[in-house]
């Protein structure tokens, strides 16, 4: 029990550091600020449920009074199940996002889009199982559902290539913008 309430709290943790860190990292680039009212969509699965019912609402809510801000936050299981399976891992997102890119839904569910289209800001959390990586092939595949890191690194690349994320900032978890292959000192495993 004591395992499954720190996974909640380290992922809680998380996703409120992607929402601070892209209100705060704008001003700090000299980008126009997110407004006072900012629309967030948070796209998960169940580790995501237990992120959302630990308490990201109430913060929320905590935050736009301190700070005199009108965050609304929504959640959404992504993808949703039915018909498109439950599948929550970086290929259902290339897969709905640039595969079947459209304003028309992909198997019910909304297409990026759509959805920068309803939200100032999209954050997603793959499911706890994006995680069991299998060794690399040597031989990247864009629409593989294999959970490979090469398979990801293409998948995400894309996302972030493509053209609707030209005016749309991509963050990692530790600040740095997608594409920064050095953040402070570091490489970046992904962009």
């Amino acid at each position: 029990m004591m395992v499954r309430n720190l996974s909640t709290i380290i992922a809680f943790a998380c996703i409120v550091f992607v929402i601070v860190s892209g209100i705060f990292s704008r001003c700090a680039r000299g980008e126009k600020p997110m407004g006072k009212n900012t629309s967030v969509i948070f796209l998960h699965h169940s580790t995501g449920n237990g992120v959302w019912r630990g308490g990201m609402p109430r913060w929320i809510e905590d935050y736009n009074a301190e700070h005199e801000t009108n965050y609304q936050i929504i959640e959404r299981a992504y993808p949703s199940g039915d018909p498109y399976k439950w599948k929550n891992y970086p290929f259902d997102y290339w897969n709905i996002w640039i595969n079947h890119e459209g304003h028309e839904p992909y198997m019910e569910e909304p297409t990026l889009e759509t959805l920068t289209q309803l939200f100032d800001v999209i954050v997603w959390k793959h499911c706890f199982p994006v995680s069991n990586i299998l060794p690399d092939t040597g031989n990247p595949d864009i629409t593989s559902e294999d959970k490979r890191l090469e398979n990801y690194k293409l998948q995400y690349r894309t996302e972030k290539e493509n053209a609707r994320f030209q005016g749309y900032p991509v963050h990692c978890l530790d600040g740095r913008r997608a594409g920064e292959k050095q953040y402070q000192g570091r490489e970046c495993p992904v962009c």
